[in-house]
């Protein structure tokens, strides 16, 4: 049994490898000096690399200035380094067995301060913040709202609407997205955060809020009948019994809902660059792609230290409440077993 266990520990730690392997040169990246990043074969880990020559008997510190075999001008130093001596500036010529290099683990964490200094990502992080907590509180209000309803109340058409809904599921979001842009633009809500939540508000948001809609239904049907009645007999209306008593009991179909809603928000990149214009207005992803127009080639370290920033928030969340997310999912009928 225990090698049985080990052996599929092996096998998922093999199969991560592909996953994370982006990830480590994300991080890596961020952390390295930009002179380094070009470097082919790339460094496993940020390294800084100081060379040394021996001059005169004595090993000194020196910047390369030409490697063997580059300067064809010329041949009687073909095979030798050229150097500059940092303490005094002296230019010399090496040979390759008086001439040595040394890495040493350096991470540079003043790319991400650059980075945070050279665009308004404080700003666009509060506008992200704003924009992803109306979401989550417009989806598990709404969404919960709609899947009580297909869970307990009686109304002609009930199964047939909830199937409509479901199907909504294989529709792309991006079919409505002209006449979307076309109401909100009547309303006057172009380059205001109000098309970027309020649809949520209404569990109408392409996609999601159908399958929102499907998790809450699942857990409530699972609620005995015999709490309701009870708060029936004290007097409770359907919406009282929602409020103090179902919703409370929904507690992990909320944090999943809660966290799914805030990942799809936090990295929506779509619906910002159509409805925002101004950049005081941009969120994080936003701001993210203007800098990686202006500085992905200038500060690629610079760049991946900002994408480093923007996705610790959504890796913070999994990892504390993965454990409700995936309670949350099995209770609403999401994952058997």
């Amino acid at each position: 049994m225990k090698k049985k266990r080990y052996l599929i520990y092996i096998i998922l730690i093999l199969g991560s490898i592909p996953f994370l392997f982006p990830f480590w040169r994300l991080v890596s990246g961020s952390l390295k000096e930009k002179e380094r990043f070009f470097i082919y074969p790339p460094d496993p880990v940020p390294v800084r690399v100081k060379y040394y020559a021996k001059i005169n008997g004595i090993w000194k510190e020196v910047r390369v200035l030409a490697n063997p075999g580059e300067l064809k001008n010329e041949p009687e130093h073909i095979n030798d380094y050229k150097v500059k001596i940092l303490d005094n500036e002296e230019v010399q010529w090496v040979k390759k067995d008086n001439f040595k290099k040394k890495k040493k683990l350096y991470l540079r964490w003043k790319n991400f301060s650059d980075a945070w200094t050279k665009a308004m990502f404080g700003r666009y992080l509060i506008n992200s913040a704003f924009v992803s907590l109306m979401t989550i509180l417009g989806t598990i209000i709404s969404c919960s709202l709609v899947g009580y309803a297909f869970a307990r109340l009686r109304f002609v058409g009930k199964n047939i609407l909830f199937m409509i809904i479901l199907a909504t599921l294989m529709l792309p979001s991006q079919i409505t997205l002209i006449p979307t842009f076309i109401i909100f633009k009547t309303l006057g809500w172009i380059d205001t955060f109000k098309p970027l939540f309020v649809p949520h508000w209404f569990a109408s948001a392409a996609g999601s809020s159908a399958f929102f809609v499907f998790l809450f239904r699942q857990f409530f049907m699972t609620i005995p009948l015999d709490l309701e009645d009870a708060a029936k007999i004290d007097g409770c209306s359907p919406l009282m019994t929602y409020w103090h008593i179902i919703l409370p009991l929904a507690k992990p179909v909320v944090i999943t809902v809660a966290i799914y809603s805030f990942m799809w928000s936090w990295n929506d990149l779509i619906n910002p660059l159509i409805y925002l214009n101004s950049e005081y207005k941009r969120t994080l992803t936003l701001g993210l792609a203007n800098f990686i127009g202006t500085y992905s080639y200038l500060e690629p370290t610079q760049l991946l230290a900002a994408s480093f920033m923007m996705i610790i928030p959504t890796i913070a969340i999994f990892f504390v409440a993965q454990k409700a997310l995936m309670e949350g999912m099995k209770i609403s009928g999401g994952i058997k077993g």
